[in-house]
């Protein structure tokens, strides 16, 4: 993550962007976690979801999840290999709670990224694993930046308790639980995500106590 972060730090600096406000989606939420701790002049608020930037509180992987994952991997990379349709599949049995709220940009943008050379395709081709998970918990502490983590309330993943885990681990975190949704609820309720983010990023920054 830290590789991450340093790079959007250039990029910031380079543009001359400070106070900058992030919303971020699963990865990204613990790209911006660590750019907020080790580059603070750069971040005003952070907005997470769907994020696991710790191993406490995240839960087990059930022995069903865990089944249902090596097998959706297996079938992806095997027979006539990665497809459009095997993507869909991913999508809606790990990632969405609505199957109809599956987005075809952001379908049609994971496919073509899977078609290009470089790591992505090398990773479809079975020849590669993902990279091991990283536990940020002592660096959240250094998050002195305003944090809200927002949930959907069926994400696969890690429940709702480990959204709790992430707040208690920053200094100033907020929580927003969100039903009718799982890992994306910036595609599957947009509307009501763009409301509470709005909402949430015009309130003050100031972290007194």
């Amino acid at each position: 993550m830290a590789f991450h972060a340093k790079h959007v730090a250039a990029a910031l600096e380079n543009l001359g962007i400070e106070n900058a406000d992030f919303v971020c989606n699963s990865q990204g939420g613990s790209v911006a976690l660590v750019l907020a701790a080790n580059y603070s002049h750069l971040v005003r608020k952070v907005v997470l979801s769907g994020s696991e930037p710790l191993f406490r509180g995240r839960g087990a992987l059930t022995p069903e999840l865990g089944d249902l994952i090596a097998q959706l991997v297996t079938d992806f990379t095997e027979g006539e290999g990665p497809t459009r349709e095997k993507i869909r599949q991913i999508m809606i049995k790990l990632e969405y709670w609505d199957p109809a709220a599956v987005n075809e940009t952001t379908l049609d943008l994971r496919w073509h990224y899977l078609q290009q050379p470089g790591p992505a395709s090398t990773w479809a081709s079975g020849s590669v694993r993902a990279g091991d998970p990283e536990d940020l918990e002592t660096l959240l502490a250094e998050v002195k930046r305003r944090v809200l983590v927002l949930w959907g309330r069926y994400d696969v993943f890690a429940t709702p308790a480990y959204a709790l885990s992430i707040a208690d681990a920053v200094p100033y975190g907020d929580v927003f639980l969100m039903d009718q949704g799982g890992h994306h609820m910036e595609e599957e309720r947009p509307q009501d995500f763009a409301a509470i983010v709005k909402t949430w990023l015009d309130l003050p920054a100031d972290t007194n106590r």
